[in-house]
């Protein structure tokens, strides 16, 4: 097998076959999807599966730390508050990304990440697992595994919040009560690989998993809300014309998120109230995206 493709594009087609086996490779109706039969059946015994969510576990860590070093992302792995753990009713070691990153590793044989080797596979085995996980996360099939919400809204979160920082800086809508950081100057950075990276990375689409994971989720907006990744998720409703529908996934996942947790609500009314005071007071912020209140409720 080594022969005739590498351990990546094997998980490439592994995630691209379970997609495909959940209908979501041709049909463009998400409700015919989320009403099939057999979509739900399969989508149950996949979830209820121990070793699926394992391998879920471990590829998708590991694929966040292969991003983040293929396109020198800031990602803070500090360990998950034990409050926010507590509301999924996990341990704190329950959601461990470089330690399910390191199992992966050690199963592939390697002791880390070979950037100029993994860029192109990396990228498609995780836009293929991407999608997979997305499929499953649409499909009301029951109780979705607290490990893998608990993943999606930390670790994936966590590479949104580097995307956002290889293209802005600290400019982002700041935890509540955190000073707010001056933007970062335009000429400091490089927009076209900012952009180039929030495209490899599948940026509107993990927008997507958070906002399906967030769905009639009140845990999961408490998750959020406690382990600070609302910030992030906020700084991406604003529209994008080199990245289309971005503003449609954020607002969705914020919008998820504030729907049954007033908690949240104040929260996101708190940090927006901090960012327009912000704006209105520094000269030298210099220009955000702009994101309408209306828009999230």
């Amino acid at each position: 097998m080594s022969r005739l493709c590498g351990r990546k594009e094997a998980l490439g087609l592994l995630w691209h076959t379970v997609r495909g086996l959940l209908g979501g490779l041709d049909s463009e109706d998400m409700s015919v999807l989320a009403t099939s039969q057999d979509s739900v059946r399969l989508a149950k015994q996949l979830l209820s599966d121990e070793a699926f969510v394992e391998l879920v576990l471990r590829e998708m860590s590991s694929a966040l730390l292969s991003l983040a070093a293929t396109w020198e992302l800031e990602l803070d792995l500090c360990p998950v508050a034990p409050a926010a753990a507590g509301v999924l009713s996990l341990e704190v070691k329950d959601l461990d990304v470089a330690m399910y990153a390191a199992d992966a590793f050690e199963e592939e044989g390697t002791e880390g990440v070979d950037v100029q080797q993994e860029e192109h596979s990396e990228s498609g085995a995780f836009r293929e697992m991407l999608f997979a996980c997305l499929e499953l996360a649409a499909i009301p099939c029951g109780a979705f595994p607290a490990k893998l919400a608990g993943l999606y809204l930390w670790g994936n979160v966590k590479l949104i919040h580097g995307l956002h920082h290889l293209r802005f800086g600290t400019a982002a809508v700041a935890e509540t009560g955190a000073p707010l950081p001056k933007r970062k100057e335009p000429t400091a950075g490089d927009p076209a690989k900012a952009v180039k990276a929030a495209l490899a990375c599948q940026l509107v689409g993990q927008l997507r998993l958070c906002g399906n994971i967030l769905f009639e989720n009140p845990q999961g907006a408490e998750f959020l809300r406690i382990s600070g990744g609302l910030p992030a998720l906020l700084s991406h409703c604003y529209a994008d014309p080199e990245l289309p529908l971005l503003r449609e996934a954020g607002v969705y996942a914020v919008r998820n998120a504030t729907q049954h947790s007033p908690e949240t609500r104040d929260a996101v009314r708190q940090l927006l109230a901090e960012r327009r005071t912000r704006d209105a007071s520094s000269a030298e912020s210099g220009p955000l995206p702009m994101i309408e209140e209306s828009s999230l409720f």
